[in-house]
């Protein structure tokens, strides 16, 4: 019984210790990171409501739009950089009116031409946690479906940290080079 224990335990801690070792070398701020936001997720907190007014986010989803990624259209695309100068830049496409031409996936070539024309909005880096500017974020590797509609295997959840409590989810896909 103590030998199954502790190979349970030891398979635990590698599974621990491969998803950290994914986030740390991504995070490491060696080299550009490229990320699609494939799903944004409120906690409690709608921290859209701080750049979009509530009654205009209320009215989009209540005429069938989106105001934030969803997994199931590519009326929001968003995606993040994290650059290897500690720079960090958000893209986002509104397709409302019109489906946009194909899945909305860029390469990590075409994210490296539209990211050099945009200004840095704050610098980051990691530690304990991803810091951007003065806002703190967990990071966790999705190494199986979440119930619901979470995470999904293989994306990076980033949560917004409010008192060291996330109160609003970004779920991201590692676009590679």
């Amino acid at each position: 019984m103590k030998n199954v224990l502790l190979i349970a335990l030891s398979m635990l801690f590698a599974m621990s210790a491969r998803a950290d070792d994914k986030l740390s070398q991504l995070f490491s701020g060696e080299r550009d990171v490229y990320l699609r936001v494939v799903l944004e997720k409120p906690n409690g907190f709608d921290i859209r409501s701080k750049t979009i007014p509530k009654e205009v986010i209320e009215k989009a989803e209540r005429d069938g739009k989106q105001v934030r990624p969803t997994r199931t259209t590519n009326f929001v695309i968003s995606y993040w950089a994290l650059l290897d100068d500690g720079t960090f830049k958000t893209f986002e496409q509104y397709n409302y009116g019109k489906e946009p031409i194909g899945d909305g996936r860029l390469t990590y070539a075409e994210l490296e031409a539209l990211f050099s024309k945009i200004p840095p909005l704050a610098q980051w880096k990691k530690s304990e946690v991803l810091s951007v500017g003065g806002t703190q974020f967990s990071l966790r590797d999705v190494e199986t479906d979440d119930p619901g509609d979470a995470g999904k295997k293989g994306e990076i959840e980033i949560g917004w940290l409010t008192d060291g409590k996330p109160v609003y989810f970004y779920y991201c896909v590692p676009v590679s080079n």
